[in-house]
């Protein structure tokens, strides 16, 4: 989950807004992170869960005033220059294959319940 919110963080950053976390925490969920190895830096579930909320009203806030010509504007990425609205559509797809992911674990997991 902490990673799905990095990627929402970025979204919220490229359309504007105050992002959600700070480098400190966004470090530890971000792609080719280590893994945590130290429990009390790890972000506890109902924690994830309300930063959830609060990303999704972050993104929605932002949403509200960007407009078209704004979308359309080149940011540089780690492929190139991108419009901002391919990067969010790209960001978007990444979090929908790891919720993907996460319902594949948790079938599996009623299956030994």
């Amino acid at each position: 989950m902490g990673h799905i919110l990095a990627g929402r963080n970025t979204t919220i950053e490229l359309l504007g807004g105050e992002p959600l976390w700070d480098g400190e925490v966004l470090a530890l969920y971000r792609s080719g992170s280590e893994p945590i190895s130290d429990d009390s830096k790890v972000r506890k579930w109902d924690a994830l869960l309300m930063d959830l909320e609060q990303s999704q009203s972050r993104i929605n806030n932002t949403l509200d005033v960007f407009s078209n010509e704004q979308m359309d504007e080149a940011v540089e990425t780690e492929r190139g220059l991108k419009p901002i609205w391919e990067q969010v559509k790209g960001l978007l797809w990444h979090e929908t294959y790891h919720v993907g992911q996460i319902e594949i674990y948790s079938q599996y997991a009623q299956c030994y319940r």
